[in-house]
């Protein structure tokens, strides 16, 4: 089984906590990580722009990637939100254990 973490962003803690739910209750994630405050810089529109904002890594399987960027770009805020995955090399393998458990019967 492949796991892969999402690396999403939000525009504040509130929607941070919104996503973060709505994707433990829709069953495609086992754990979100929600770091509350980090300095965003990217090109918009041909500007450089830059804002506070949140941090969500999620752990998911890779057959859940395409249901995960749906559901988040389905209630984010954003026009175009970030949501990228990262393939995982290597888990302890105890919390490998745990992931495995949270997606049993998904």
């Amino acid at each position: 089984m492949e796991w892969l973490i999402a690396y999403i962003t939000a525009g504040d803690l509130e929607e941070g906590n919104r996503i973060a739910q709505h994707l433990l209750e829709q069953k495609l994630v086992a754990c979100v990580n929600l770091v509350p405050q980090c300095q965003s810089w990217y090109a918009w529109e041909g500007r450089i722009e830059h804002s506070q904002e949140v941090l969500l890594i999620a752990k998911t399987r890779l057959e859940k990637k395409d249901l995960v960027s749906k559901a988040v770009e389905a209630i984010h805020s954003y026009e175009c939100p970030c949501v990228v995955f990262i393939p995982v090399m290597g888990a302890n393998p105890k919390y490998e254990s745990w992931l495995h458990q949270q997606f049993a019967n998904r």
